[in-house]
């Protein structure tokens, strides 16, 4: 069973966000882009966890610090390579560059029994002061 949620936070354009069982899908949009440099992110994720427990009726199994660092992950390395791929104007950069954008156009965020990478997210978790302080 598929739910859809629509989160306007502060000044930053709608997001769409997508529930399923076990797993969320966050457009990497304007809008997710505004919350992370308004420094909402974990207004964001607090509000979504909120709602996937009225949901579904139980919590969803990801910590607010790694949920946090799956999105600013999947939006800071898409940028980056935009950056850089403009920089250098190199065919072969863009080519990477399409192909990352194509796998952070949505934060597709499970849980450890579904979702491979939740272990690298919850790693990474650890160093949220760190990445936090960055961003």
């Amino acid at each position: 069973m598929e739910k859809e949620k629509i989160y306007h936070i502060d000044n930053c354009q709608i997001i769409r966000v997508r529930f399923n069982q076990k797993i969320i899908h966050i457009p990497n949009n304007k809008g997710l882009k505004c919350i992370i440099k308004d420094n909402n992110t974990k207004k964001l994720a607090q509000q979504i966890k909120s709602d996937y427990r009225s949901i579904f009726k139980q919590p969803l199994k990801i910590s607010n610090q790694s949920l946090i660092i799956e999105i600013w992950g999947h939006v800071v390395i898409e940028k980056w390579t935009y950056r850089l791929a403009r920089k250098l104007n190199r065919e072969k950069v863009w080519t990477l560059h399409k192909t990352i954008y194509h796998h952070c156009k949505v934060v597709d965020c499970g849980e450890k029994s579904i979702d491979n990478n939740r272990k690298i997210w919850d790693f990474l978790s650890w160093f949220y002061p760190l990445f936090y302080f960055f961003l």
